[in-house]
């Protein structure tokens, strides 16, 4: 998931530049987001551990932030 939101600087400036809006950019922090929970405890973690997991999620949920609003699209509340 690190990996993904490191990513996501180069991916979005290739459809930028050519002016083609893409949605593969979402799917893919979208795929690696579901992998992060299937693979990784971050609730039932110590501690220290759930805490530097959360920041990884924190850090998703903004990186997924700026995507939605570079593609136009509102977050979701709750779901």
């Amino acid at each position: 998931l690190i990996k993904e939101i490191g990513k996501f600087p180069e991916r979005v400036l290739e459809p930028g530049r050519e002016m083609k809006p893409s949605l593969i950019i979402l799917r893919q922090l979208d795929m690696a987001v579901h992998q992060f929970y299937r693979d990784v405890p971050v609730i039932s973690s110590e501690k220290n551990i759930a805490e530097s997991r959360l920041c990884v999620v924190g850090a998703f949920e903004f990186t997924m932030g700026n995507l939605l609003w570079l593609l136009g699209l509102s977050e979701l509340e709750e779901m």
